[in-house]
């Protein structure tokens, strides 16, 4: 254990080229942060992480043009960080992952994992500044769980993810009040190819800014191969356009594009997209335009789906909607096969689950175990107590309900006071809002296997 007041001291203390972990504890450090060291590979990577429940803020000085910067450094996690630009210099990046241009010296940094991190308040410049930028030849890193949001001062070039890399994967992010865009690839004159963006809410994207121009978007494909965008929540963007796809073989599957200026629109220039199961809907000029010779087209909505409530942003499908099994199996590709629960994939980003059966153990008599048909997980968000009412012997339990996620179709629910004991039937109902897009599961009932 070793006590520092400087994060860069603190990473001095690292072995290059191992499988270092370096935890750091609650405070605000006043500094930009650059990492040069690698790991031992990917699965044995040189870790950054913040203590379990304790905040860490880095918050990059005035004058600097980053928060953290890998530089040369190859297979590193780098996890729970809040990254606050206020002060720092305009056009700088709140998280940059350096390529094998002159801009870094040919250092190229890859196979970055990043999880769990906030990057805020990025000072806005005319020439663009972004929230997470690659640069060519950064391949193969990992963004999940961020939220980057909040910019100032902010201008129409600022991006909250700005991809110029291959094979990297976005999931489970945030993207909000950011001017410019959302999530941008762009690659003129190298590739930007194998990119994965799934799982994410992108809102309110050019919001603060009053004349966006026509070419920003919420989200925007420009070049490159092979790219992917599934499993998507864009809506209230009042940009130009929200989904943009320009480039080759593109996917674009089970998004949801709501109250947007156009939702969907695919340039003359795309060639051989695959957009299938999306909905998009009341979008303010059009929701689905495709200027392109070779698209293939299926199953996508731009009438009503029934949403449960879009005034609080839930976009799970009501019951009773024709979207629900409304979409086409897609297995016309390697980057995306459906998952999906019941006769056919739902349309838009949130997949219905199916309950299987559920539990209570000998072993585990305060708990209760569910399992899906499917994974319902991955569709937007995680497991929430707050959806579940559970009852014992008639008696609701649900006040202090939490929820846990094991392995990709199991939810267990802890059962706050008394253990269940043997005969006692335990109920549960499910409420739309975390897990899926379909009508509630409620009124499952079974006798308790203990004893």
């Amino acid at each position: 254990t070793v006590s520092k007041r400087c994060l860069s001291v603190l990473l001095s203390c690292l072995a290059a080229g191992s499988s270092d972990t370096l935890i750091v504890h609650t405070g605000t450090y006043a500094e930009n942060v650059l990492i040069t060291k690698s790991g031992t590979s990917a699965a044995a990577p040189l870790t950054i992480k913040v203590a379990t429940s304790e905040i860490v803020t880095i918050q990059s000085p005035s004058g600097e043009y980053f928060g953290t910067k890998f530089l040369g450094a190859v297979d590193v996690v780098f996890d729970g960080f809040i990254i606050d630009m206020s002060v720092a210099h305009s056009g700088s990046n709140g998280l940059f992952i350096c390529g094998s241009d002159v801009q870094c010296g040919g250092l190229a940094s890859s196979r970055i994992v990043v999880q769990n991190v906030e990057i805020k308040s990025v000072n806005g410049d005319p020439q663009g500044s972004s929230g997470v930028k690659t640069n060519p030849g950064s391949n193969g890193n990992t963004f999940k769980n961020m939220r980057i949001h909040d910019f100032i001062n902010s201008n129409l070039y600022d991006i909250g993810f700005y991809i110029s890399s291959n094979n990297n994967l976005i999931e489970h992010s945030e993207i909000f009040n950011v001017a410019g865009g959302g999530i941008q690839l762009y690659g003129n004159g190298f590739s930007v190819d194998g990119n994965v963006i799934r799982y994410n809410v992108i809102r309110n994207i050019c919001g603060i800014s009053s004349s966006p121009p026509n070419n920003f978007h919420a989200v925007v494909f420009s070049w490159g191969s092979f790219n992917a965008f599934y499993n998507n929540l864009v809506y209230n963007n009042t940009g130009p356009v929200s989904g943009v796809c320009e480039g080759i073989d593109l996917y674009s599957a089970n998004n949801t594009f709501y109250g947007n200026t156009v939702g969907i629109l695919i340039e003359s220039t795309v060639r051989r997209a695959i957009v299938k199961n999306n909905i998009s809907y009341n979008n303010a000029s059009n929701d689905l335009v495709d200027a392109a010779p070779d698209t293939t087209l299926a199953n996508n909505r731009t009438t009503n789906p029934s949403f449960v409530a879009v005034g609080s942003a839930n976009f799970n499908l009501a019951s009773g909607s024709a979207a629900i099994n409304g979409g086409v199996v897609i297995t016309d590709g390697t980057i995306y096969n459906s998952i999906y629960n019941g006769s056919a994939p739902d349309q838009g980003a949130l997949e219905a689950p199916i309950e299987l059966s559920a539990s209570v153990e000998n072993a585990t008599p305060s708990q209760l175990n569910v399992f899906w048909q499917n994974n319902p997980f991955p569709p937007m968000q995680l497991c929430t107590a707050a959806n579940f009412v559970v009852t014992v012997a008639g008696s609701a339990r649900s006040a202090s309900t939490t929820c846990n996620i094991v392995g990709s179709n199991q939810t267990n629910l802890d059962i706050p006071g008394a253990a269940v004991t043997s005969g006692q039937t335990v109920t549960f109902a499910y409420t739309v809002g975390a897990l899926s897009d379909s009508s509630a599961i409620g009124g499952i009932s079974w006798v308790n296997k203990n004893g």
